[in-house]
């Protein structure tokens, strides 16, 4: 349907070229608006459980029965500590899996002094913070080391948020983009059938009538590179997860694109017919206001 026309417009270049630019468009938007998602999903997994989490790293004395005392006392301050909700010990071989990226098979080694690790969940609406948690064992020899999850967690997320706002721009740079250019087709296909737009209004055609053929054939066009763009980007997408993948080692959380993220990728379809359509369809009305 969206083929057919009562105008011949064999001799719009127009045809060729715009699928060409729109599938172009098509494709940075449908990475941009997967990248949105992946970002959006980023941001939850990773403030999910560790916002609120603060890590304690007791340096390990060359004792092991002092160490244990160390780490005894520290669990039994954290219990008597007002906002502070748990406090756990992580064995050291999870410590070692959690650095194995970083340091390889360095881990296994009984000569690496890995740090005793507690894991500390707070609540943040008490008022503590990690300076708190520092003075509990501030005479302390040597001196522990407290991490609060929460502020590196926020700077993360305004870095993921700052991602997200480009990504949105790209999206709608892209539209205006795919405005401006079905207007300037449109107006170099009006200029190529001026006369026979005036043989059509002689016979009694109506400017709605003109405007539709134009507008049929602006959505096909636009479907057509659409396709065409959503062919190439889904292949691009796919070699970026698996690329990703290989260099992840566990580091980040899985970035696959969820359910929403597909149907937001797979509306850019008929989103982008329905914007070349209304695009077309105006600007011919508008044209032959003036025109005739």
């Amino acid at each position: 349907m969206l083929r057919q026309s009562d105008i011949y417009f064999g001799q719009d270049e127009s045809g060729r070229f715009l699928p060409w630019l729109i599938a172009f468009m098509v494709y940075l938007a449908a990475l941009s608006i997967a990248g949105l998602f992946i970002l959006n999903g980023l941001t939850q997994q990773f403030g999910a459980g560790i916002e609120n989490s603060m890590t304690i790293q007791i340096p390990v004395t060359g004792s092991p029965s002092r160490d244990i005392a160390r780490r005894t006392e520290v669990l039994q301050k954290l219990q008597r500590t007002s906002g502070v909700i748990s406090s756990a010990h992580i064995p050291v071989k999870r410590v070692a899996e959690l650095l194995r990226p970083w340091l390889g098979e360095a881990t296994q080694s009984d000569q690496l002094p890995l740090p005793q690790v507690i894991d500390v969940a707070v609540d943040r609406t008490r008022g503590i913070r990690s300076d708190d948690i520092h003075r509990l064992f501030e005479d302390f020899r040597p001196p522990i080391v407290v991490d609060d999850h929460g502020e590196w967690l926020s700077d993360m997320v305004n870095a993921l948020r700052s991602a997200e706002i480009v990504a949105i721009s790209i999206v709608v740079l892209t539209g205006l983009a795919t405005v401006g250019t079905v207007i300037f087709s449109t107006r170099a296909g009006l200029g190529l059938q001026k006369d026979t737009i005036a043989v059509l209004h002689f016979i009694g055609a109506k400017d709605d009538y003109i405007a539709r053929q134009f507008a049929m054939r602006a959505a096909w066009l636009g479907l057509k590179g659409g396709i065409g763009g959503l062919a190439v980007a889904l292949p691009t997408l796919a070699a970026l997860r698996f690329a990703i993948g290989d260099l992840n080692f566990g580091l980040l959380p899985d970035l696959n694109l969820s359910s929403s993220g597909w149907i937001s990728v797979a509306l850019i379809l008929p989103c982008v017919a329905i914007i070349a359509h209304l695009t077309a369809r105006s600007t011919v009305l508008g044209s032959l206001s003036e025109m005739f």
